[in-house]
């Protein structure tokens, strides 16, 4: 009875010891950054900052696993480094650079304040469209999970997770074209079953932009109420 009782006990130390095992070697393996990965970012990066002014429309779904709710809405951003202007549900936002207008039209207010610093915590770009094609580069871990084809187009999956245990997200996972670099959608998984997806339908490298171009002009809204956050 007590050999039988020592085999048990000497399996299950060797069950344990195995488990202990993998978890390290995954864990090792996931605390290092994925050089394939990093490549493909870093030339995903790249090529944006070489594309700029650039002007994009996208489409964004909100997806709520708990409620059960999904909706869609479509909006579209001019880029040019830390300048931007983006038009999404009832806001336009321009940023120069220095300063930030969030003009909300149905309200006729406009908000003026200094660019947000940008945040790993942030769940979606839109709260800072600058690190669109850079917020890689600090705060994640990163894999190249995978290449697929759709429509005859080959596309690298990037999956990034956050070193900051406390973001309301576990994973962001790119699609970004093998032939030009270009990206294709960024979705994110949150941790609480809300999900965001951002897909890109049209991408106009080099455009044409001026100085008013990431500017808001209060004067050609005569009825607006601008209130100025800085002071």
């Amino acid at each position: 009875m007590l050999i039988g009782r020592m085999e048990t006990f000497n399996i299950m130390k060797s069950v344990i010891s195995l488990v202990i095992l993998n978890l390290f070697v995954c864990l090792s393996i996931f605390s290092q950054q994925d050089p394939a990965a990093k490549e493909v970012l870093d030339k995903f990066a790249r090529k944006a900052e070489s594309d700029y002014p650039v002007k994009i429309e996208f489409e964004y779904i909100y997806e709520s696993i708990v409620d059960n709710e999904t909706y869609t809405e479509t909006g579209d951003l001019i880029l040019n480094g830390n300048q931007y202007r983006l038009k999404f549900r009832d806001s336009e936002i321009y940023c120069d650079g220095i300063s930030l207008w969030n003009y909300l039209v149905s309200e006729e207010e406009v908000y003026i304040s200094e660019p947000a610093s940008s945040s790993e915590n942030d769940e979606f770009f839109i709260s800072n469209p600058e690190k669109l094609f850079s917020f890689y580069d600090s705060s994640f871990k990163y894999r190249l999970t995978g290449e697929f084809s759709h429509l005859d187009i080959d596309y690298w999956q990037v999956d990034l997770f956050p070193i900051d245990l406390n973001t309301s997200f576990h994973t962001i996972t790119l699609l970004i074209r093998q032939d030009n670099y270009h990206l294709y959608s960024m979705g994110t998984k949150g941790k609480q079953g809300i999900n965001h997806t951002f897909s890109i339908k049209s991408y106009q490298p080099k455009y044409k932009t001026t100085p008013e171009t990431f500017r808001f002009d209060p004067s050609q809204h005569p009825e607006l109420e601008v209130i100025d956050t800085r002071l």
